[in-house]
This record gives C-alpha cells, sequence and structure tokens, in this order.
C-alpha cells in the first residue's frame, strides 16, 4: 500500500487536472477510493482549486506546493512506505527537495492561509470522508459546530445552540455517481424533514470527484431535543417517498426509531450523527 499510495500521491496534480491517460485516471480513481490518506489528500486539492481567485483553478505550482506540504506532514513517512533502495537520479531529486523544503514549507502555508480561510462555509473542517455527508451548524453567520457522517465516518456529535440553521456539503471521491438523502429522527421516534431532503425530494446525485460541495439550501431544526440525522448513500436512485413509507411502516409497526442504529430503509451504506440541542 505504501508504494502505491506514493505513487497515487505523486500523480495528484495531474490527477486534480485532467492530465492523465484514461488508463491512469482510471487506476487514480481507485486508489483514491480505497486510500483515506490519498482522498484525503485529492480532497484538500479539489477545494483549494475551488477557492483560488482565478475561476480557471489552481496552477501546477500551486498545485505542487499543496502535495509537498502534505508530504512534509508524513503521508510518505519511511515507516508506511516499503524501502526500495533509490537510484542516484531520486537521490538528487531528494536533495533538491530537501533543500527547497523550508521556502516551500512556508509558501505553502501562506498559500493555505489565503485560499482556504476559516470563516467561509465552502473551506471549513477537516479531511473528508470519501463518500458522505458534511454537517455544519451555522449560527449569525458563523460555523458553531461541524461533523461528518459516511461510509467511514458514524457516530458524531454536532453541538447546535438557539438560532443555529444546518448547512450541507457532499463529498463522492469514488469513480461513480451517487445518490444522498438526509432524514433526521426526534427523540420520540419522529421524523424530522430538513430542506433540501423531503418526502417530495430525490435522493441527491453526487458526481464522482465531488469534494465537501456545499448544498445552497440550509435548514432550521426544532428549538428543543437532540436530533439523530442518519446519512444514507446509495448508487442507485431513490426518493424521499421510498424512505417516508419506510419509517412510516416502521413506526406502525412500535419501531423505537430513535434507539436504531441504521434506518429500515434499503440502501447500501447509513451513518448517523446527533446534532445536540439545549435542553
Amino acid at each position: 500500500m505504501g508504494l502505491r499510495r506514493a505513487i497515487a500521491l505523486r500523480l495528484l496534480p495531474a490527477y486534480s487536472g485532467g492530465a492523465l491517460p484514461s488508463l491512469l485516471r482510471r487506476w487514480m480513481c481507485d486508489v483514491v477510493d480505497v486510500d483515506d490518506d490519498v482522498a484525503a489528500a485529492y480532497d484538500l486539492l479539489r477545494r483549494a482549486e475551488h477557492r483560488s481567485a482565478a475561476a480557471a483553478g489552481l496552477s501546477s505550482g500551486q498545485q505542487e506546493l499543496l502535495l509537498r506540504r502534505l508530504l512534509d506532514d508524513g503521508a510518505l513517512d519511511e515507516e508506511q512506505t516499503p524501502h526500495v533502495a533509490p537510484s542516484a537520479g531520486r537521490l538528487g531529486m531528494r536533495a533538491w527537495w530537501g533543500s527547497l523544503a523550508p521556502a516551500l514549507g512556508a509558501a505553502t502555508c501562506a498559500f493555505l492561509f489565503w485560499a482556504l480561510p476559516v470563516d467561509d462555509l465552502a473551506s471549513r473542517g477537516g479531511a473528508q470522508a470519501p463518500l458522505g455527508v458534511h454537517v455544519r451548524c451555522v449560527i449569525d453567520g458563523a460555523i458553531f459546530d461541524e461533523a461528518s457522517a459516511g461510509a467511514r465516518q458514524t457516530g458524531a456529535d454536532v453541538d447546535c445552540a438557539p438560532g443555529g440553521t444546518l448547512a450541507f456539503s457532499t463529498t463522492n471521491l469514488s469513480p461513480r455517481a451517487q445518490f444522498a438523502f438526509v432524514v433526521g429522527i426526534d427523540q420520540s421516534s419522529q421524523p424530522v424533514w430538513l430542506p433540501p431532503f423531503a418526502p417530495s425530494s430525490s435522493a441527491l446525485a453526487v458526481p464522482a470527484g465531488t469534494a465537501d460541495a456545499l448544498l445552497s439550501t440550509m435548514a432550521r431544526l426544532p428549538d428543543a431535543g437532540d436530533v439523530t440525522l442518519f446519512v444514507l448513500l446509495s448508487d442507485v436512485a431513490f426518493s424521499g417517498v421510498d424512505v417516508e413509507q419506510r419509517l412510516n411502516g416502521a413506526l406502525r409497526a412500535g419501531v423505537p426509531l430513535a434507539q436504531l442504529e441504521r434506518l429500515p430503509v434499503d440502501v447500501a451504506v447509513q451513518s448517523r450523527l446527533i446534532v445536540r440541542r439545549p435542553r
């Protein structure tokens, strides 16, 4: 895994810029889908692209700075990468990188501070899971708390004080489009429908390669009481009608939805997080 990760990280700038031939691009899609470190690096490059001042995205030099920062932080730590005797060319390249490391590190920090302002909704939060939904509680235009739920993340908490609204963003670093839907369950096991997710709406199509894409609609929660948000993910389309029918059927059967780890909804992946509300 270490050698494959090293190669993938070196190819990330070209992959992000769409410059790889089709065979390598498919290989990179597979690596991004299964390797958390590569997925996190790809996520960082894509989000920085979205935040660049020029609409055309980052230059290759800026991408290299970002990638160098990741490598300096240990993504290619010797303990994780199989030992391969370096050639003279590789030794020369390593020495060249080493001589530039201090300047590159400082430049990268400065660039990240400019490209990813901490008060911007589209850039807050850590590395995203390869597939999932990121939830932010926003109060008076500022992020109060945030967490993710997805294919590799579940069970997190988000605190949201009175007056807070929820903002959602989606990530899909897999090679195929996926579909996402979010539904809340309150402490009395009643569904809580949160825009843009409603019984009348379809699951949101999340294109392959999506990284922390912010949805334009924000949702307001009930004034009090914790709400469990279930993130439903599938590789086939489904609708809020499907979700509502399954939940209503479970309620009629006396199923305590608030106590479940997984809703009785037929989708490939489910995860959950709890929005903590004042009592």
